[in-house]
């Protein structure tokens, strides 16, 4: 495996911490290439999750060293694209009939939701030295440990200027998609929030909008924010490009 494709993999399962993962979320807004690699690859890493079987990405890891190990002269591996990747997925899946296309065309909006919803990280906060007197900072450290229901509670007593309020919807938002009992048309009103303001979260808040709307079960509303994002800057574009294809 490649050092930018084992890069891939550790961002979608988690493995990054908070600031690698900002930094990968900035390069994907700041570098097209990279983020239509990315993509691919997504893609490819989804049909063997959601395939489920073990033996199937061993199959894929053992396929792609293969490619891979081709010498030339030197001794040099000849280096695998990430769209191999999918080619090789599409051979594999095809074999023991499943397809990602097939697969999804299946499933419930819900079950969209939660094969693509994934936290966003928490904030980047300089703590003060008087946290009980700053929301924000305890916020921050609330969600980062996964307690979204306490820093739901808590982001509501979060002032102007402590954070930005776009910030501070977009993590209402996220709030309500992950807390027990959360709200999606809350969580929707909330990335609205953020779009109508002047930022640099918009392609973020059409994203997690889109999810919200298929946890509603709102594949009309879903579908008007994934069309955004195929308009935007590169973020998500291939995601949404599939989740299109398998929204109701």
């Amino acid at each position: 495996m490649t050092e930018e494709s084992s890069t891939y993999e550790f961002y979608l399962n988690g493995s990054l911490s908070g600031e690698e993962r900002l930094a990968f979320d900035r390069r994907l807004l700041a570098d097209q290439v990279f983020a239509e690699d990315f993509n691919r690859f997504r893609e490819m890493w989804q049909l063997v999750q959601l395939a489920g079987e073990a033996q199937l990405r061993r199959r894929l890891m053992d396929i792609h060293a293969g490619a891979g190990a081709g010498r030339e002269g030197g001794g040099r591996i000849r280096r695998i694209r990430t769209w191999s990747w999918l080619a090789v997925a599409a051979s594999v899946i095809a074999a023991i009939g499943i397809t990602w296309f097939l697969y999804e065309r299946n499933v419930r909006p819900a079950e969209l939701y939660a094969a693509h919803m994934q936290a966003y990280p928490a904030p980047d906060i300089v703590r003060s030295e008087d946290a009980a007197a700053d929301p924000w900072s305890r916020f921050g450290e609330l969600y980062a440990a996964g307690r979204y229901d306490e820093a739901h509670r808590l982001i509501t007593t979060v002032t102007d200027d402590q954070a930005p309020a776009y910030m501070v919807s977009f993590y209402r938002g996220q709030c309500e998609l992950l807390r027990n009992g959360g709200d999606p048309g809350a969580a929707i009103a909330a990335f609205d929030e953020v779009l109508r303001s002047d930022n640099d979260m918009h392609a973020l808040a059409h994203w997690y909008t889109a999810l919200a709307a298929l946890k509603a079960d709102d594949p009309a509303k879903a579908r008007m924010h994934l069309h955004a994002l195929l308009d935007g800057d590169g973020y998500k574009r291939e995601q949404a490009k599939a989740l299109l294809r398998a929204v109701p």
